[in-house]
This record gives C-alpha cells, sequence and structure tokens, in this order.
C-alpha cells in the first residue's frame, strides 16, 4: 500500500526507502516488545483459552440475531413499498 500511494504522490524512491526501512524498525520493534510483555502474563491466556468458545458462539449468536434482524427490516420496507 505504501509502495502506489508513494508513487502516486511521487515521492523521492530515496526517501521512500529511507522511511520504509524506519516504519519496518518500529514496527517489528512494537510487536516484538508486545509479544515478549505479553508473554510474560500466561495465566491470562490460559483464562481466555478456556472461553474461546464461549466468545466465538456469543459473537455468532449476536451477528445471527443482527442479520436475522436486518433482512425483516428490508423485507418490511419491501412490502410497504409494494403496498404503496
Amino acid at each position: 500500500m505504501a509502495g502506489p500511494l508513494a508513487g502516486i504522490l511521487r515521492m523521492r524512491w530515496k526517501d521512500f526507502l529511507l522511511f520504509n526501512f524506519l516504519g519496518a524498525v518500529a514496527w517489528v520493534s512494537t510487536i516484538a516488545t508486545l509479544g515478549f510483555l505479553f508473554g510474560q502474563f500466561a495465566s491470562i491466556y490460559e483464562a481466555f483459552e478456556k472461553s474461546d468458545l464461549t466468545l466465538t458462539l456469543a459473537a455468532g449468536g449476536i451477528s445471527l440475531y443482527w442479520w436475522h434482524r436486518h433482512r425483516k427490516r428490508l423485507s418490511e420496507e419491501e412490502e410497504t413499498r409494494e403496498k404503496q
């Protein structure tokens, strides 16, 4: 994504390489640090691991509810248009 945008904006390739490198260093450093810090809390991970199925089922249920509600509203709007 950065390459095409830099081309559209006519960024010099030397500047692009520098900023792309600096962005990659910042990204990798941040992700590695967060991974290390969160790795220290294995007990929290185990608690989330046990609740994965529950969270997945809850998210699926909420999604189905909203989908059903949306479809019902669309069909009601269509019936209203047909009556007019």
